[in-house]
């Protein structure tokens, strides 16, 4: 089963790749969703198990 504490770590953590990809980014709202989204979608995996260590 999944602990809560390490999905909110997992959440925030990937969520830091996200916002500087969407700052680096066009200023398009689809550009940003699009970028935002994915950034996220691949970064999670990785803060995941990077949440798993603390």
């Amino acid at each position: 089963m999944v602990s809560s504490e390490r999905l909110v770590w997992a959440l925030v953590l990937a969520a830091v790749p996200a916002t500087v990809a969407l700052l680096l980014s066009p200023p398009n709202l689809y550009a940003w969703a699009v970028v935002g989204g994915a950034t996220f979608v691949a970064a999670f995996p990785v803060a995941y198990l990077l949440a798993g260590l603390f």
